[in-house]
């Protein structure tokens, strides 16, 4: 059930109400969402199920047109992502349906039915995604039809590639995230004309790098399970001899352990990207979409540190903490907050026994140094509404116990 994790954190249930109904800063620009197409409607609510952290920035583009073709590459994403994680179809037709996938989205037919992965639906319902595609402007379905072109190559070629190294991964997480980057960036110019080639050259890309890295994180239990893991060997081999027995308790603590280091890791790029948002500020549709994936990843990395949440199968993290974030990411200041909210947060809470306890240090004493700033990000609500929220919410827990 949806509500059990808000019985520990209930001050989150009006944020999760929010994005799933629309209702809030997030949405306050949102075109009249009757009025769309029951297929684009479909894309948007595939997008805000599965992709939260994709959701609360595209749903605040603008014009609507940009909104609805973001929206669709949500959805097509989705899609493609389970067609990788379905280990059920052979390595080779998988492959060859990956990199042909672009040309699906011209296909009114294009389905398959026998899907096996975690939300099969977007697959076999392909159809109605395929069809918000189709009816969306030329100018806008060039560079989506790119961006799916180039995603489901680099998917195909890494299918049943195993990384050995840090480097490695951090190179793959590098080109997905470029991608998405740079094409979404496309769709972005088409309405307002601005060329952002050279601030994504500067590094912007990175925080889609980062975006890239905490699915990593967050799909340990799945991917391992499915034989589907993209973590580097030379990281696994110092915590365990098979990625499965860090799904068993007794092996918490190295599990533990070996989450943290790859947490530290993600967080290591984020110098690499935080210090350009200055220069941001300009364009707003811009600056939304580049600062709210990569803080709600910042924040996903957060949840995950030093609890075992990636390794049980039901690792969903709270869709209201998420929204809170994405809400505070629409000015500089507000997102700086957040990183410094996070990595202080983060760095309170390293054991001294964990192997990269003064690495992981280090790295949160970066991140704030670079992200001071005289806001403050305070994620728990305190005032008369968060108290009757909390005390409805615990009493509906309760009632649900007899």
């Amino acid at each position: 059930m949806w509500l059990d994790k808000y019985l520990v954190f209930p001050d989150e249930l009006f944020d999760f109400i929010k994005i799933r109904f629309g209702y809030g800063k997030i949405f306050k620009k949102r075109a009249d969402y009757s009025k769309k197409s029951e297929e684009m409607k479909y894309c948007y609510e595939c997008v805000r199920k599965t992709l939260p952290g994709f959701s609360s920035c595209q749903e605040a583009l603008q014009p609507e047109e940009v909104s609805d073709a973001v929206g669709v590459v949500g959805s097509i994403m989705r899609a493609l992502d389970e067609i990788e994680d379905d280990t059920t179809i052979p390595a080779v037709k998988r492959r060859k349906m990956l990199k042909e996938f672009y040309t699906y989205l011209e296909d009114p037919g294009w389905c398959y039915p026998n899907c096996k992965s975690k939300f099969p639906k977007y697959v076999r319902e392909f159809p109605k995604i395929s069809a918000a595609y189709r009816s969306l402007p030329p100018e806008y379905r060039a560079p989506v039809s790119k961006l799916i072109e180039v995603i489901g190559v680099l998917m195909g070629n890494f299918i049943d590639f195993k990384f050995k190294t840090v480097e490695e991964m951090l190179e793959y997480q590098d080109s997905a995230g470029a991608q998405v980057c740079v094409h979404v960036a496309k769709i972005i110019s088409v309405a307002d004309g601005e060329d952002y080639s050279k601030k994504i050259e500067a590094g912007l890309n990175k925080g889609f790098k980062l975006v890239a890295g905490t699915l990593t994180v967050r799909d340990y239990y799945e991917d391992a399970v499915y034989d589907h893991l993209k973590w580097p060997s030379e990281m696994l081999d110092k915590y365990c001899k098979d990625p499965l027995e860090l799904l068993d308790k007794k092996n918490r603590k190295s599990a533990i352990h070996l989450l943290n280091e790859m947490v530290t890791v993600q967080m290591e790029i984020i110098p690499e990207f935080l210090p350009l948002y200055k220069d941001c500020t300009d364009k707003e549709s811009w600056f939304q979409y580049t600062s709210i994936p990569p803080a709600v990843a910042f924040a996903i990395l957060d949840m995950a540190y030093n609890t075992a949440c990636s390794f049980r199968p039901k690792n969903e993290f709270r869709l209201g903490a998420l929204v809170k974030v994405a809400e505070a990411c629409y000015d500089l200041d507000g997102t700086m907050s957040v990183y410094h909210y996070y990595a202080k947060k983060i760095h309170g809470r390293v054991q001294a026994d964990d192997p990269n306890a003064e690495r992981t240090k280090n790295i949160c004493k970066q991140i704030m140094e670079i992200a001071q700033t005289e806001r403050v990000f305070n994620p728990v609500r305190g005032n008369i509404v968060s108290t009757a929220i909390t005390v409805g919410t615990i009493a509906m827990g309760i009632a649900a116990l007899f």
